[in-house]
C-alpha cells in the first residue's frame, strides 16, 4: 500500500504522523478468531463421530476464524489517518472493495474537540477526534483513536507551523515582487520608497533598544 499515492502527496508537504485505531479493537476480533478455533478443537472428537454434519460445523467454524481474522487486519491496515504538513487526511474502509479517502487542510480547520464515553475509552485510553471545518459543512471523525490528547496536540502543532510557513511565504512572495518592480518606477517614487525604508528601520531599531532596556531593567 502506497500511502504517497493513496493521498496524493504534493512536492511541498510532508507526511508527519500516521494515527491508527487502538489496539484493543484488533485484540477483540483476533481473540473472537482464537476462541472458534479453541471450541472447534475441543469438540473436535465428538464432531467427527456426527459424520458429515460434524464435518460441516467444523469447516464453518475454521471458515469463520480465518474470515474474522482477516476482516480485522484488513480493517487494521485499511482504516488510518495520515497527519501531513498542509493537512489531515482520513482513510476510511466501509467494506472488502468500498474506500473513503477524506482530508482538510489546515486553513479550513475551525475547532478541535475530543468525545469519549463509557468505561473503555477511560481505561484504554482512547476516543473520537471531532475536526469541524469552517464551512460548517464537512466534519471529520478520527474514531477510536489511541491517546486522543496528544493526537489533537499533534494536529494543532502541524496547523501552527502551517500557518507560520504561510505567513513566511507571503513575505518572500512579497519582497520578491517588490525587488522585481524596483527597474519599474520612476525617480520620485522610489525616493517615497527609500523615505519609507528609512522611516521603518528607524522603528525596528527603537523597539530593539527598547526591548533590550526592558530586558536589562527585569534583570
Amino acid at each position: 500500500m502506497n500511502i504517497v499515492k493513496k493521498i496524493n502527496l504534493n512536492e511541498d508537504e510532508s507526511i508527519v504522523f500516521i494515527l491508527r485505531r487502538h489496539a484493543i479493537y484488533k485484540f477483540v476480533s483476533y481473540i473472537f478468531a482464537l476462541t472458534i478455533l479453541l471450541a472447534v478443537a475441543f469438540f473436535v472428537f465428538w464432531l467427527l463421530a456426527q459424520g458429515p454434519f460434524g464435518n460441516v460445523l467444523i469447516g464453518g467454524g475454521i471458515f469463520l476464524a480465518v474470515i474474522v481474522s482477516v476482516r480485522a487486519w484488513h480493517k487494521d491496515n485499511g482504516n488510518f489517518t495520515v497527519i501531513t504538513s498542509a493537512r489531515v487526511v482520513d482513510i476510511s474502509r466501509k467494506g472488502f472493495l468500498k474506500e473513503l479517502v477524506s482530508s482538510v487542510k489546515y486553513d479550513n480547520i475551525k475547532d478541535i474537540h475530543i468525545k469519549k464515553s463509557g468505561l473503555s475509552a477511560n481505561l484504554f485510553n482512547h476516543g473520537t477526534i471531532v475536526i469541524e471545518t469552517k464551512s460548517e459543512r464537512t466534519i471529520l471523525e478520527l474514531e477510536k483513536i489511541h491517546d486522543p490528547l496528544q493526537a489533537q496536540t499533534l494536529i494543532e502543532e502541524c496547523s501552527e507551523n502551517f500557518a507560520r510557513n504561510g505567513k513566511l511565504k507571503d513575505q518572500d512572495a512579497i519582497y520578491s515582487a517588490f525587488i522585481k518592480s524596483i527597474p519599474d518606477l520612476d525617480e520620485e517614487r522610489l525616493y517615497e520608497v527609500k523615505d519609507f525604508l528609512e522611516a521603518r528601520l528607524t522603528e525596528l531599531s527603537t523597539e530593539k533598544l527598547e526591548g533590550k532596556i526592558e530586558n536589562d531593567n527585569q534583570e
